[in-house]
């Protein structure tokens, strides 16, 4: 991980699906803040949501463990640049 893409997104639930056991849910921050929700009526088209295994969402991070992890990228790409 020498390139970090960082995107915020809220957590919006666990097993928000019939048949659920162990994901998670998180959405958007634009559509979250315009009220759009995983159970909202209608389209959805303006909202993104992901779900995945709480056992394999190594690679989402809190604010604070982030930033933590961002400076760990940065130590990782100064090892790799050639000496000046």
């Amino acid at each position: 991980m020498l390139i970090p893409t960082v995107e915020p997104f809220v957590f919006v639930g666990r097993d928000l699906d019939s048949g659920d056991a162990g994901q998670v849910y998180f959405q958007d921050i634009d559509s979250y803040r315009e009220g759009i929700r995983h159970d909202s009526d209608g389209s959805n088209d303006q909202a993104r949501f992901w779900s995945g295994s709480e056992k394999e969402i190594n690679h989402i991070f809190e604010y604070e463990t982030a930033l933590d992890e961002l400076m760990r990228c940065a130590l990782r790409r100064r090892k790799t640049q050639p000496a000046r």
